[in-house]
């Protein structure tokens, strides 16, 4: 029988990452990441999308609020009891939906405060634990000295949940290796990481990666990964990433990933720490 590590989390010092300089003063990251790019059509989907998951969000509220009533004015022992389930079911799975429709929109207004990411993945140890077989190993690498974010810890930590949901499926039964880091990053000026054009001042950032030895993705689904409910027949990978890009792009960071078919797939985020104008 083959022996299997317990999982592990520890908080050790990490070495301060720094952008790589190139001499005509842009930042160079590797030629095999994938960020999420524009495409044409994507400012009106992104427009239709907010306005979708806005309107249905109001629906599904009125969905919920009257079953609620059918159930109070019920018998306890009525067989309609059993399709009022259903309903409920159906629109709060509908809900979740547009909850990620509106994260990806940046219509879902986040709740800022000052929080430390490495606490944030620490207190999910629980969760971690509970959600893999015992095939799969789960390490969490913590800088214990990782700056304050200004960020909002519900979708932080819903974001977190997504893309180690993404690796726990891509991983399946196991054997495989799921780990979580954090780590602070400086870069001395600005950069790009070709996250939608976006231009990133210079200072302090704080780098979460989440990496597994899954099945990872070929090129042709990398390209596409952060495109809303795109999937693949690849488990576990394609439901998400448009949720995480919304709340990344929310927090005013970066978001992008390195893959490879059967080998595996490392996601790498980047936020700004607080600054003192921050609440």
């Amino acid at each position: 029988m083959q022996a299997v590590r317990k999982n592990s989390f520890s908080f050790a010092p990490f070495m301060r990452l720094t952008a790589r300089d190139r001499a005509d003063g842009t930042v160079v990251w590797p030629a095999d990441e994938t960020h999420p790019q524009p495409v044409p059509w994507a400012a009106s989907l992104h427009t239709l999308a907010g306005g979708v998951g806005h309107n249905l969000n109001t629906w599904l509220a009125v969905i919920l609020g009257n079953a609620f009533l059918i159930r109070q004015n019920l018998p306890a022992d009525s067989p309609l009891l059993d399709m009022v389930d259903h309903v409920e079911t159906a629109a709060k799975s509908a809900e979740d939906i547009t909850k990620q429709m509106l994260l990806y929109t940046r219509r879902s207004l986040p709740n800022l405060e000052r929080l430390d990411l490495s606490r944030v993945v620490w207190e999910l140890e629980d969760h971690f634990r509970a959600n893999v077989p015992t095939g799969v190993l789960v390490e969490c690498h913590l800088d214990p000295e990782l700056p304050e974010l200004h960020g909002d810890p519900v979708h932080l930590r819903r974001l977190i949940l997504n893309l180690f949901s993404n690796a726990a499926e891509a991983v399946g039964a196991g054997p495989g290796e799921i780990v979580l880091r954090t780590q602070s990053f400086y870069t001395n000026r600005p950069f790009h990481t070709g996250n939608f054009s976006q231009v990133f001042p210079e200072g302090d950032y704080v780098w979460l990666e989440i990496s597994d030895t899954g099945c990872g993705m070929n090129e042709e689904a990398s390209s596409r990964a952060f495109e809303p409910f795109f999937s693949t027949k690849f488990t576990g990978r394609g439901l998400g990433l448009s949720a995480a890009l919304g709340i990344v792009r929310e927090h005013r960071g970066a978001i992008w990933l390195t893959t490879k078919q059967g080998e595996g797939t490392n996601v790498h985020i980047l936020l700004p720490c607080a600054t003192t104008n921050d609440g």
